[in-house]
């Protein structure tokens, strides 16, 4: 495997060390998803749907904190990579509530950290330290912990960005047009209380 893709592989194991359950989004420019309607070659009506369906299935619930979500939730995208192929392949979906939506959008967390500093940031900290099991007290120890898990995904997503021969293994799987929304939510991530009732149902 070439220095980049070795280079790359290993810091997607970190990162995925360091921040298990909760970690910022590392899509390339130009596949965020803003642009999930023209990669699903859909209409808005499809994709508004489909985030109906998706929080129903959640039972208005975070995919990832299980918190219920009493403010607009957010239909989101988890990407894993091939490195060695340069291949990107849609691994799940998820509802996310606002503070998570937050967290997981890498470039717009980092800007905020730089331009503000006040008790909704902390809270922030706060809440993507629990969720990946990093316990402390300390506030500086928080901070470079976070710093160190968006640093790290910046640094793939620049590195990624740049390789022209990205592809995506399953655009075919995300054409609303062609397939039934109940195919493409069978990869919705369901909160730990709907896995619960689902089991006792």
């Amino acid at each position: 495997m070439p220095a980049v893709e070795s280079q790359l592989e290993a810091l997607w194991n970190i990162l995925k060390q360091k921040a298990p359950i909760l970690r910022p989004k590392i899509i390339p420019r130009g596949y965020d998803d803003e642009q999930l309607s023209s990669l699903c070659n859909s209409t808005q009506f499809q994709l508004c749907n489909l985030e109906k369906q998706a929080l129903e299935l959640t039972h208005g619930r975070c995919s990832i904190c299980d918190q219920e979500m009493r403010l607009a939730a957010r239909l989101a995208t988890e990407w894993s990579f091939n490195f060695k192929e340069l291949v990107m392949s849609l691994n799940k979906l998820m509802v996310l509530c606002s503070t998570c939506y937050e967290l997981t959008d890498l470039e717009a967390f980092l800007t905020k950290t730089m331009t503000s500093h006040n008790s909704e940031l902390e809270s922030q900290l706060s809440t993507f330290c629990k969720l990946n099991g990093y316990n402390t007290e300390n506030p500086v120890k928080r901070a470079l912990y976070v710093e160190e898990c968006y640093s790290i995904a910046y640094s793939i997503k620049t590195i990624l960005s740049n390789c022209p021969k990205l592809k995506i293994a399953n655009q075919e799987f995300l054409q609303l047009e062609k397939k039934n929304t109940s195919d493409i939510l069978s990869i919705l991530q369901l909160p730990q209380s709907a896995k619960d009732q689902a089991s006792i149902s």
